[in-house]
């Protein structure tokens, strides 16, 4: 039997153990070993690796997926393979687009998510969130582990216009495109 130990998914399962016994055992609403007022001091520092590597996943995922899929197609020569192709990933693209909205209806329809929720208890937690009161409070109340994740800019909808998410994936395309053909040359 191999070193199980140096095995990628191994590690992977051994890291998410760790994180949720630290979880539990920094809790004060679980086993509690830290007071609140300790608790709520280190959590957002514990929580900082994590907000970086998302915020960093985010910053590079959708420039790194366009441009792969721009340059595997463009990487041939052969217009008619291009031809070929397209007409084929078109239809591909929207069936499985309109085949997962129609998952995600039906499921919707299907399990009635929010039904059972008291619209109480949904204004409690909306007054009690944390991105709510950040972003009502002052730049000086946030925490500044909020402060160093924010600085890794995402590129996801979620931004104040589509057109900065998607300018500087467009430009990336257009880059890696003109240095495939430069290469060619």
């Amino acid at each position: 039997m191999q070193n199980v130990y140096k095995e990628l998914w191994f590690q992977v399962v051994v890291a998410l153990v760790l994180g949720v016994l630290t979880g539990i055992l920094l809790s004060p609403s679980a086993i509690g070993l830290l007071p609140k007022t300790i608790s709520d001091m280190i959590a957002p520092w514990i929580a900082l690796p994590g907000k970086l590597f998302l915020s960093l996943i985010k910053m590079v995922v959708i420039p790194l997926v366009l441009t792969s899929i721009i340059i595997g197609i463009t990487s041939s020569e052969d217009t008619h393979f291009l031809k070929k192709v397209s007409l084929r990933i078109f239809p591909y693209f929207i069936c499985t687009t309109v085949v997962a909205t129609l998952i995600g209806s039906f499921m919707a329809l299907l399990i009635k998510p929010g039904k059972y929720i008291q619209s109480s208890l949904i204004k409690d937690v909306m007054e009690s969130s944390p991105v709510v009161s950040a972003a009502a409070d002052p730049i000086d109340k946030i925490h500044i582990t909020d402060k160093l994740a924010a600085l890794i800019p995402p590129t996801t909808s979620n931004q104040p216009s589509i057109r900065t998410c998607w300018q500087p994936s467009f430009w990336h395309c257009f880059w890696a495109w003109q240095s495939q053909l430069w290469v060619q040359k």
